[in-house]
């Protein structure tokens, strides 16, 4: 009883669970009046609920857990209705926006963009103005081999890629008739 009283502090505001473990080698019902007394007028003026198990018998350890479980949602629910009806229905007030108190002088915070994302960005935007030029076809073809073999080596990877693929679907009586599976071989 003096360790529940040090530490009672700790449970403030909080559900507690009285649990009256080894029943199975005293049982309630045995515990001397005094005793009883006691328990309940500890469990009556913390307002916490006073449950009887035994591990080794197992009897009450279920009734333990789901009890703990009822009194800790139902304690939940009712923290959540009272908090939702201080706060009401704005939003605005759900919602918290940190502010520094502190300024860093002229200094302005840019974004930090690495490299490679600025050469790929760069890239699509060539691609676009390429597709976007007045060429015929033919012209766009010629230009784009170049390119390719000037160096990007990763697209005329794909490229060969798609051709053998659209020569075997051809080859085989087109789309629908022959499936390839082609896996970088």
């Amino acid at each position: 009883m003096q360790l529940f009283s040090s530490i009672k502090p700790l449970f403030k505001n909080k559900p507690l669970v009285i649990v009256l473990n080894k029943t199975d080698i005293k049982p309630y019902a045995e515990v001397n009046q005094e005793e009883k007394t006691l328990i309940e007028g500890i469990a009556k003026e913390n307002n916490t609920y006073l449950i009887q198990m035994s591990n080794i018998s197992g009897e009450g350890v279920g009734d333990v857990k789901s009890s703990a479980c009822d009194i800790l949602i139902e304690f939940r629910f009712a923290n959540k209705k009272k908090t939702e009806r201080a706060i009401g229905d704005n939003v605005l007030d759900k919602i918290y926006v940190a502010h520094p108190n502190h300024v860093r002088g002229d200094r302005t915070r840019r974004p930090n963009i690495p490299d490679t994302v600025i050469q790929e960005k760069m890239k699509e935007a060539e691609e676009e103005d390429f597709k976007n030029l007045n060429m015929t076809e033919e012209e766009k073809v010629r230009v784009e081999d170049q390119r390719l073999r000037d160096g990007d080596v990763e697209k005329l990877e794909k490229k060969i890629k798609y051709n053998r693929i659209r020569e075997l679907v051809e080859a085989n009586g087109g789309h629908g008739v022959f499936s390839i599976s082609d896996r970088g071989n």
